[in-house]
Parts: structure tokens; C-alpha cells; sequence
């Protein structure tokens, strides 16, 4: 999985075909960058992603800046985490 094009607040990824047909959903993790806390993670079906090709999070703070990262999963287990993408979000 690579990132392959991105702006302040979008990113697009693209799958080889060979790993594309071993997925079967991802796991979408955020958290607050200053925050101690571990990333939460919400599971996104690969179901869902065939057509859509984006997840929009709500109700995150407003101009807070926050850390993201996608991690593959299949019926084996989760995969390796993607690097860590920060963005900030509106102040309004």
C-alpha cells in the first residue's frame, strides 16, 4: 500500500492487485498528536471502500492537530501500520 497523491487533508492509496485481493477491509487509526494516548482505530470494510474511495471522521476538535495512520487487514490479521500522517484541522 503507497500513498500516491496527496494534499493538507486528502490522501489516495493505492493497492498492488496481488494485496488488493487478500484484503479484506482496513483499520483507519487517528489520535491527537500531543496526546499520550494510542490511536483509535475504526474498521472499514473493504466492501465499503470498492466504490468509495474515501472515510470521512467526524466530530474531531476543531484546529487540533492529529496523527493518522491505515493498517490492512485480512482473516490472518491486521498488517503492518502505514507511516504516520499529520494534518490539522479548520479552525472553523
Amino acid at each position: 500500500m503507497t500513498i500516491t497523491e496527496q494534499d493538507w487533508v486528502h490522501k489516495k492509496l493505492s493497492l498492488d492487485e496481488d494485496d488488493a485481493s487478500n484484503i479484506d477491509g482496513f483499520y483507519v487509526g487517528y489520535k491527537i498528536n500531543a496526546s499520550p494516548e494510542p490511536y483509535t482505530f475504526i474498521p472499514v470494510d473493504k466492501s465499503r471502500t470498492t466504490e468509495v474511495q474515501f472515510y470521512e471522521l467526524t466530530s474531531l476538535n476543531r484546529f487540533t492537530e492529529y496523527s493518522f495512520i491505515v493498517q490492512a487487514y485480512n482473516k490472518r490479521g491486521a498488517g503492518p501500520p502505514s507511516e504516520a500522517v499529520s494534518v490539522r484541522t479548520l479552525e472553523f
